[in-house]
């Protein structure tokens, strides 16, 4: 099942989307439905589109490069916490690797659509 970015209003938010019954379903939990100021039952207006993925990527990413900037790379996270007791180095090195990982996913992906190549 393919994820996305889906905005609605000011809030965004990554979800599976489904095809059913001839359309495109998204699922609205109610912890996106309070951030987005929605209520159970209303009509949503759901913008779903290249940009608003990329501005939640570079949103995602800018806090990334604060939080890595305001550490030092030998800090340590709790052993329950946001790196499972690795410290900030081996974090880093990590998201190159998964970014890297993902760019050839897309690479490969490009090449089987139209044929084209990197170099």
């Amino acid at each position: 099942m393919a994820k996305l970015w889906v905005a609605i209003g000011d809030h965004s938010y990554r979800t599976p989307v489904a095809r059913m019954d001839g359309r495109f379903r998204v699922p609205l939990s109610a912890e996106n439905r309070s951030a987005a100021g929605v209520a159970a039952g209303d009509a949503v207006e759901v913008d779903i589109s290249l940009d608003a993925a990329l501005d939640a990527y570079r949103a995602r990413a800018a806090a990334t490069d604060t939080a890595i900037r305001s550490m030092p790379l030998d800090q340590v996270s709790d052993p329950d916490g946001w790196a499972g007791g690795h410290d900030l180095r081996w974090v880093v090195l990590h998201l190159i690797n998964e970014t890297a990982r993902h760019a050839g996913h897309a690479d490969a992906t490009r090449e089987l659509l139209d044929g084209t190549t990197g170099e």
